[in-house]
């Protein structure tokens, strides 16, 4: 699995040299740092070897599962157009399920690391106000996604566990529409994956932000991430199918 970690930090490392050439220009540099908080809601099935958990869980019921967690979004842009984004969550989380027959305890360490290279093929100013402009910008990069799972039968202290590494090349576009001086929309949806069956994903993201200082952006949103991975069989096999959706907010700062 340690191979498709360095092939992403192999395309990090591509993607960060694209911008060396122009360090001596530091003012057509663009830094955008946002830590937001994504209430995630969970829907689908997640398993190891011949033991299936079935995931329908709210937010407030992964909060109470929830061990740490952290998210973060970075967006690097050269002269306004060619752009550079990272967007990192991590988290790790617990639960228990039970029927007549067997209780199971299930341990879930999660991430999803996007990063890429994006470039505002479109910009349009709209003739109702001088504030008021729209923005197309296509995207190519890559998915890493890291899964460690480990379920364990109570009664008998059976567990069984694996750990798992993927990384799916992503293609997507961002709309962005400013508005109003202050107010910002951004609709971002990407496809990714290797096959149709055992490994796709789409991630969809509808932003609202609102500009208080010239440096400083609110935003509050939605996310919706599904991801079908399919691996290994008998006791080898692991499948992760999965819909992860729920509202952001964070805050976003400029350099």
């Amino acid at each position: 699995m340690k191979k498709h970690f360095l092939i992403f930090l192999a395309l990090l490392s591509s993607l960060f040299s694209c911008f060396t050439f122009a360090m001596e220009e530091p003012s057509v540099w663009r830094f955008d740092v946002a830590p937001y908080l994504w209430a995630i809601n969970m829907n689908g099935r997640n398993q190891v070897a011949d033991k299936t958990i079935h995931i329908s869980e709210n937010f407030s019921d992964l909060f109470k599962q929830l061990n740490w967690g952290g998210m973060l979004w970075l967006d690097v842009y050269y002269k306004e157009n060619l752009g550079l984004f990272l967007n990192g969550v991590y988290t790790s989380l617990s639960n228990s399920q039970s029927t007549d027959l067997i209780s199971l305890d299930s341990t879930n360490n999660y991430g999803v690391f996007n990063a890429g290279l994006s470039y505002k093929l479109f910009k349009k100013n709209l003739n109702i106000s001088s504030s008021n402009r729209i923005e197309l910008e296509p995207y190519v990069g890559a998915r890493y996604t890291v899964n460690n799972t480990n379920i364990k039968v109570v009664s008998t202290r059976i567990s069984v566990s694996e750990n798992h590494h993927w990384t799916d090349p992503i293609i997507g576009a961002r709309f962005n529409y400013f508005f109003l001086t202050r107010w910002q929309f951004t609709l971002s949806l990407d496809a990714g994956g290797t096959n149709s069956s055992t490994d796709k994903s789409y991630d969809l993201w509808g932003i609202l932000g609102y500009k208080p200082w010239k440096t400083t952006t609110i935003f509050l949103g939605y996310r919706d991430l599904y991801q079908v991975y399919e691996t290994g069989s008998n006791l080898k096999k692991f499948e992760w199918d999965m819909r992860l959706f729920g509202p952001v907010l964070g805050i976003g700062f400029r350099f």
